[in-house]
């Protein structure tokens, strides 16, 4: 069994090299032997020692659309009421705190810059306490969870979350 080197892979992909075998309807059909067919050198996936340098575009339009403030920086008030108007994620919520930061300042908690963005752009972070269940989260459920607002848009960027008292990043300065 062999791969493309630079090819997407895929949720499927995976299921097929790990275990040799694909769906196939209520079935599973067998492709090859993975164990004797080791991945040759330019097929492994390997972390490359020296990752590339990050090319952040500082004249990159930032992305439009789901503003919670129609386009204009929000208020406090509009993060505040997204979050308690928001009972999907939050089903419990005890507290509400809204604060305004860079994004390098939260980069432990979230994946990376959002392209468009440089590191030094602020968001508007709303942060409730209680029980914070992840749009994507398959289930999952944290005491506290962050929803991610452009400060200069109101665009809503994403979520992040964890377990026990909020951090000191996510609270009012």
């Amino acid at each position: 069994m062999t791969a493309t080197v630079g090819a997407v892979v895929t949720a499927a992909a995976v299921a097929v090299s790990l275990c040799g075998c694909a769906s196939v309807g209520s079935g599973s059909a067998v492709i090859g032997d993975v164990a004797s067919t080791p991945p040759s050198a330019a097929e492994s996936f390997e972390t490359p020692t020296d990752p590339p340098e990050s090319t952040i575009d500082p004249n990159a339009a930032k992305p439009t659309g789901g503003s919670i403030s129609g386009g204009m920086p929000p208020t406090s008030a509009q993060v505040e009421d997204w979050v308690r108007e928001s009972p999907g994620e939050f089903p419990q919520l005890d507290r509400i705190f809204v604060t305004t930061v860079s994004l390098d300042t939260i980069s432990g908690f979230t994946s990376g810059t959002p392209y468009g963005y440089a590191p030094t752009d602020l968001v508007i972070l709303g942060t409730g306490v209680g029980t914070f269940v992840p749009q994507f989260g398959q289930g999952s459920t944290y005491t506290w969870g962050t929803l991610m607002f452009d400060a200069t848009n109101g665009r809503v960027m994403g979520s992040f979350a964890g377990p026990g008292d909020p951090p000191w990043v996510v609270m009012p300065g």
